[in-house]
C-alpha cells in the first residue's frame, strides 16, 4: 500500500492540498521535483473545505507523484459548528498526524505551518527526526499576541530545529539573528511545467487580469488597478479587467473603486470571476493580454509575491510595482516595472501592450524566462537536497 512506502521528506500544513493558493503552490512546486527520486508526502493537520464549495474532495492520494493525507479523515472544516466541537476535531486532526508521522517515520520533516502547537507537537514527539521551520514571512506570533512568554516560546522554535528555510534575502537576515543551527534561502518557487504545456496555447482574448486573494487584492492593490483601467478603458473601451478570487463586488474595500467604475459607466467591464480551481488559473493567465500586480508599499511580511513568478511564467506581459525585492529580478526588459504611487502609470502601461503587442510578447517571453531561471525548483535542487538530507 501506498502508505506504507518510505517516506524521505514529510510536509506538514493546514493549507488546502493538492488545489489552493500561493502556499499550496509553493509545496507542489518544491516537492514536485524532489519526489522525481524520493518519496516525498504532504500532511495536512485541518481540513481546509467548505462544504458549499468544495476544491479539495480527496483525503488522500497522488499528485505529481507526491503522497498527500488530510488526517482528519476528511477535507470539509465544520465552520459553522460550535468552538467546542472545532477543537475536538483540531485536537483528533493532530492526534491523527502524530499517528501518521510515526508510522510513515519520514527522514525529514518540514513544518509548513505557523501554528503554535502544531510546532510545539512536532517538535516534542519527533526529537530524533531532521525537523525544518518553513517560513516566507516574518513571525506571526508577533501579530497575535502580546504575550512575552507566548513570543519567546515561539522565537526559540527556531533554534530547537534542525534549521530553517525561507523566501527572500530580508528574512535570510531577520532568521539568522535567531540562531538557528542551519538556514537555507529558497527563492520563490513556481510549477513551470503548468505553464508552458502545448494545450494551453490559445487565442488571446480582449482582457487584463488580477488573480488574488482577499488580503492579497489589498497588499496589492486592487483600488489602485481599477483606476488605472478606468483610465486606460476611456481610449480602449473593447477590452475587459478580469479578477479572480474570493473578492467580490460589494467588499467594502471596493466601496469607492465600484462608484468610480459606475461614475465612468464602466462597471459591466471589470467581471469578477470568484474563486477558480487552480488548475485552472494558468489557462485564465495565458489568454489575457496581460497581468496586473501593482502593491503600492514594501512587503510588512518581508516575503515575496509568490503569485508574481506564476504571473511570469505564464509567459504574459506582467505590469508590476517596484517594491520589496521584486528588482532583483525585474527590469523594463522582462516586465512592465512601474513606481509605486504612480496611477497613470498603470494605464500607460496597458496602452503600451496593446498597441505595441510585439513587444509585449518579447517582454513576456523574457519574464518567463526569468521565471525558468529563478524561480524554478530544479535549479536549487542538489543544494536543497543536501540541506535536508534526503
Amino acid at each position: 500500500m501506498e502508505n506504507k512506502r518510505k517516506i524521505d521528506l514529510a510536509i506538514v500544513t493546514r493549507e488546502p492540498f493538492p488545489f489552493g493558493m500561493a502556499a499550496t503552490n509553493r509545496i507542489l512546486s518544491y516537492s514536485k521535483v524532489i519526489s522525481t527520486d524520493k518519496n516525498v508526502k504532504v500532511y495536512i493537520a485541518k481540513a481546509t473545505e467548505n462544504k458549499a464549495n468544495v476544491q479539495n474532495k480527496l483525503k488522500q492520494g497522488r499528485i505529481n507523484n507526491v503522497l498527500f493525507e488530510y488526517a482528519s479523515n476528511t477535507t470539509i472544516w465544520p465552520f459553522d459548528s460550535s468552538k467546542i466541537f472545532k477543537i475536538k476535531k483540531l485536537i483528533l486532526g493532530y492526534w491523527n498526524l502524530i499517528k501518521s508521522l510515526k508510522n510513515d517515520k519520514p527522514k525529514t520533516i518540514i513544518i509548513y505551518s505557523s501554528d503554535f502547537f502544531l510546532r510545539i507537537l512536532i517538535l516534542t514527539c519527533f526529537l530524533k527526526s531532521k525537523i525544518i521551520i518553513e517560513e516566507n514571512e516574518y513571525p506571526k506570533i508577533l501579530k497575535k499576541t502580546n504575550s512575552k512568554l507566548i513570543q519567546k516560546i515561539y522565537l526559540s522554535m527556531y533554534s530547537r530545529c534542525s534549521g530553517v528555510m525561507v523566501m527572500t534575502e530580508e528574512l535570510l537576515n531577520y532568521y539568522k539573528r535567531l540562531n538557528p543551527k542551519e538556514i537555507f534561502h529558497l527563492p520563490m518557487t513556481v510549477d513551470i511545467q503548468r505553464f508552458t504545456q502545448d494545450s494551453l496555447y490559445q487565442t488571446k482574448e480582449d482582457y487584463f487580469v488580477y488573480v488574488g486573494g482577499n488580503g492579497g487584492a489589498v497588499r496589492d492593490s486592487i483600488t489602485s488597478m481599477l483606476k488605472g483601467f478606468t483610465t486606460f478603458s476611456k481610449k480602449f473601451p473593447q477590452y475587459e479587467f478580469h479578477i479572480v478570487g474570493p473578492i467580490k463586488q460589494d467588499d467594502k474595500i471596493l466601496k469607492e473603486s465600484i462608484k468610480l467604475l459606475k461614475g465612468n459607466g464602466i462597471l459591466h467591464k471589470v467581471i469578477f470571476k470568484g474563486e477558480v480551481n487552480s488548475k485552472n488559473i494558468p489557462l485564465i493567465l495565458k489568454k489575457a493580454v496581460g497581468i496586473l500586480m501593482t502593491p503600492q508599499r514594501n512587503f510588512d511580511s518581508g516575503g515575496f509575491p509568490t503569485k508574481l513568478g506564476e504571473f511570469l511564467a505564464s509567459g504574459v506581459p506582467v505590469i508590476t510595482t517596484n517594491v520589496s525585492e521584486i528588482s532583483n529580478f525585474l527590469n523594463i526588459t522582462n516586465s512592465y516595472i512601474i513606481e509605486p504611487g504612480n496611477i497613470d502609470e498603470i494605464s500607460i502601461k496597458m496602452e503600451e501592450i496593446v498597441l505595441n503587442p510585439r513587444n509585449a510578447n518579447e517582454i513576456g517571453l523574457k519574464g518567463q524566462e526569468v521565471a525558468k531561471k529563478y524561480f524554478n525548483a530544479e535549479s536549487y535542487l542538489k543544494e536543497l537536497k543536501l540541506f535536508l538530507e534526503i
